[in-house]
């Protein structure tokens, strides 16, 4: 009775079968882990872009309200709207 080869112990019929194998699932798995970052990267961009938006209209809504509360407080100082500050 002869020894078993590598190649019969691993079901490979000798044409590289098992390395083919090892190599798809190394691709696959490097893949879906591309995947993954990308995905985070995506998440994480949209997360910041969202929150320097809200932070841009926040800053906007309250120079607008800082205005408005300033030009009636002193347009309500001064009579006919004609006043000269100093």
């Amino acid at each position: 009775m002869r020894p078993r080869t590598d190649s019969q112990m691993t079901g490979d019929s000798g044409h590289g079968e098992v390395s083919l194998w090892i190599a798809q699932r190394s691709f696959y798995a490097v893949r879906n882990l591309t995947l993954v970052v990308v995905v985070v990267v995506v998440v994480v961009v949209v997360l910041v872009v969202v929150v320097v938006v809200v932070v841009v209209v926040v800053v906007v809504v309250v120079v607008v309200v800082v205005v408005v509360v300033v030009h009636f407080s002193s347009a309500r100082n001064c009579p006919g709207g004609m006043c000269f500050t100093p």
